[in-house]
């Protein structure tokens, strides 16, 4: 099963050409982004703490927040939000 950033990334290829459909390649970044954000919230990975700003999920669910997600770009995105200092 495709994740929802492989999914839209397929979406914006042009089929015939195989390139990205130049309407949507300004705005492609922007969506995978939040598709990449998305996929971690539903594996319980990222969550909104206070004032609404991305936070990685708690110590209290070590099962699901220490373990890899299988995929290198978002076990990658996690430690960027992991390392930051501020959420």
């Amino acid at each position: 099963m495709l994740s929802i950033y492989e999914a839209l990334f397929l979406l914006a290829l042009d089929e015939e050409k195989g390139n990205i459909i130049p309407l949507v390649k300004r705005s492609l970044t922007y969506g995978l982004a939040g598709a990449v954000l998305a996929e971690l919230a539903l594996q319980g990975k990222v969550t909104a703490g206070s004032k609404r700003r991305l936070e990685a999920a708690a110590a209290a669910d070590a099962d699901v927040a220490g373990a890899p997600t299988g995929s290198d770009l978002l076990d990658e995105t996690l430690q960027a939000i992991r390392s930051n200092e501020k959420p």
